[in-house]
C-alpha cells in the first residue's frame, strides 16, 4: 500500500532540523538553532545541509533521479528510484519542486514544495521515510526519533562535517561529508538498543545537480557488519 503523508504530516517532517528552510519567507527557524540577541546560529552540518543553496543550478523542468538500495536483514532488500523535479520559478529564484520517492507499496507521497530555495527537499522526504522506518521497527515515537535526529545535527559533538572529493562525469569535484550518530550514549536509547551506533552520511557537493550526491544509513550488528543499510544516490539530471 502506497505511504501518504499528507500536508499535516509534513509539517512534522519540517521540525527536522533546518526544513523549515523550505520557505524563508514564513520567517519560520529550525528546531534546534539557538537564538542569542535575536541572532540565529546553526551547526556546521545545519549549514552544510539546509543553508546552501542546493538547487539553485536546477531549472524549471529540471528532474534529478536517484538511485535507492535496502540491504541487511532488518527489512526487504530493495532496488528503487526517487527524483526531484522542478515545476516552476519564480523571480526571487524560489522554486516549487515535487518530490518521488520510490515505488510501489514502498512510494511516499507529498505534497508539493512551495517557494523552496536552500537545501533540497529530498533530504527531508529520505529522512522522513527514516522516521516511518524507526517506528515500524520499534514501536518507538516517530516524534523521539525526528526529534533525536534534530539534535544530533544541531550538537557538534554528535555530527561532523569534513572536506572530501566524489567523481562526477570521469571528474574529481570538491564535496561535503556531514556524519551524525544520533542516538549514541542516549538513556533512552536502551529501550532500542540496536539502534544506539546507527549513523547517517550525507556527501553534498555544488557540483552535483541538486547539491546532493549521497545520502546513507548504516545500523552496525554485534559484529559491526550493517544489519541495515540504506543508500540514496545521485544518478542523473534530465528534463521534463
Amino acid at each position: 500500500m502506497t505511504k501518504k503523508i499528507t500536508a499535516i504530516s509534513l509539517l512534522a517532517c519540517l521540525v527536522l532540523s533546518g526544513a523549515c528552510y523550505a520557505n524563508e519567507s514564513a520567517g519560520a527557524k529550525p528546531a534546534g538553532a539557538a537564538t542569542s540577541d535575536n541572532t540565529q546560529e546553526y551547526s556546521k552540518a545545519q549549514i552544510a545541509l539546509y543553508r546552501s543553496n542546493q538547487v539553485g543550478m536546477l531549472r524549471k523542468n529540471d528532474v534529478v533521479n536517484y538511485t535507492f538500495n535496502r540491504q541487511g536483514s532488518l527489512e526487504t532488500p530493495i532496488d528503487d528510484k526517487a527524483s526531484i523535479a522542478i515545476v516552476d520559478v519564480d523571480q526571487d529564484g524560489k522554486k516549487n519542486i515535487t518530490v518521488n520517492f520510490l515505488t510501489g507499496e514502498n512510494h511516499i507521497e507529498m505534497p508539493m514544495f512551495e517557494g523552496f530555495k536552500q537545501g533540497n527537499p529530498i533530504l527531508m522526504v529520505f529522512l522522513e521515510h527514516d522516521v516511518k522506518q524507526m517506528n515500524e521497527l520499534t514501536k518507538g515515537s516517530t516524534l523521539y526519533f525526528r526529534s533525536r535526529i534534530r539534535d544530533g545535527l544541531a550538537t557538534p559533538s554528535k555530527s561532523t562535517v569534513q572536506a572530501t572529493t566524489i567523481t562526477i562525469d570521469q571528474q574529481k569535484v570538491e564535496a561535503t561529508v556531514v556524519t551524525v550518530k544520533p542516538y549514541v550514549g542516549l538513556e533512552e536509547i536502551d529501550r532500542f538498543k540496536q539502534f544506539e551506533q546507527k549513523s547517517y552520511q550525507f556527501v553534498i557537493s555544488p557540483h552535483v545537480p541538486g547539491g546532493v550526491y549521497s545520502i546513507k544509513t548504516m545500523t552496525p550488528g554485534v559484529d559491526g557488519s550493517p544489519v541495515l543499510e540504506e543508500s540514496l544516490v545521485y544518478a542523473s539530471r534530465t528534463n521534463s
